[in-house]
């Protein structure tokens, strides 16, 4: 019989006997041993005891397939090619990725970003993006925004990014970051009719629109009256200026966070 059609065929009693045996040497043969099964199905599983570990392997139809070795410390793959980029000769998944992706040294914190055609550990963030953070120390990648001068050559994706807008450091080989400590951040104008004169990553001191308040009183000496506005009694015969009120800076309700700029 054609060993390969898995079917006792329907002959003389010495023929089937024949057909049973196989069939069953094929099942035995499905589990294991140091040698090859005499009796080979297309696609029938065995494992190689040969060799240590014991190698697991499917008959083709024409030669054994090494599928993969059977380390007790971990299943390894094996005789499976093209991983990616044609292969890596990898025989566990953890040697894979290690062959396929680029070192992990010094990229704490990093992930993988592609322009396309290489992968390569990176931020989505670009050198110079300023970022607020709700603890008060900077997350990896990060300084804080705090104006110190730092190293020209450590940080030269910042440097290349900003340079000596905020500050020439030393001159020669640092530069400064931008000091955003209390301070709120506005949209520069850009040639906008907004805020003209203003140059890039320039500071601005508090400001007050100028503006006027008016008030009426009958003319007759002494009179005096409130002004709700300014918070205090105004002496029209004398002309007395009202009371101070308020703090010592004008500002909005806000939160401190930590401000930091990437590197």
């Amino acid at each position: 019989m054609s060993q390969a059609d898995q079917f006792v065929d329907n002959n003389t009693f010495p023929s089937v006997r024949t057909d049973i045996n196989d069939n069953i040497k094929a099942l035995f043969s499905q589990s294991s041993g140091n040698s090859a099964p005499a009796v080979k199905v297309a696609y029938q599983p065995w494992v190689d005891t040969s060799s240590d570990p014991s190698v697991w392997k499917i008959w083709t139809g024409s030669a054994w397939l090494t599928v993969g070795v059977l380390d007790p410390a971990g299943f390894k793959v094996g005789g499976i090619t093209a991983i990616a980029n044609g292969g890596t000769s990898a025989t566990t998944a953890t040697g894979a990725l290690t062959a396929l992706l680029p070192s992990q040294t010094g990229n704490s914190g990093k992930a993988l970003i592609t322009d396309g055609s290489v992968t390569s550990w990176g931020t989505a963030s670009a050198a110079g993006e300023i970022a607020y953070f709700a603890m008060n120390t900077p997350p990896s990648g990060y300084l804080k925004a705090n104006g110190a001068a730092i190293s020209r050559s450590t940080y030269s994706a910042l440097f290349a990014a900003i340079g000596t807008t905020f500050g020439a450091g030393n001159g020669s080989t640092t530069f400064n970051v931008p000091d955003l400590r209390g301070e709120f951040i506005r949209g520069w104008a850009d040639d906008r009719a907004v805020d003209t004169g203003r140059a890039f990553g320039s500071a601005q001191g508090e400001s007050f629109a100028s503006h006027t308040h008016s008030y009426s009183a009958p003319a007759s000496s002494g009179v005096r009256y409130y002004v709700a506005d300014e918070g205090g009694d105004v002496d029209t015969s004398s002309g007395a200026t009202t009371s101070a009120a308020g703090g010592t800076e004008t500002r909005p309700r806000n939160i401190a966070l930590l401000a930091c700029i990437k590197f």
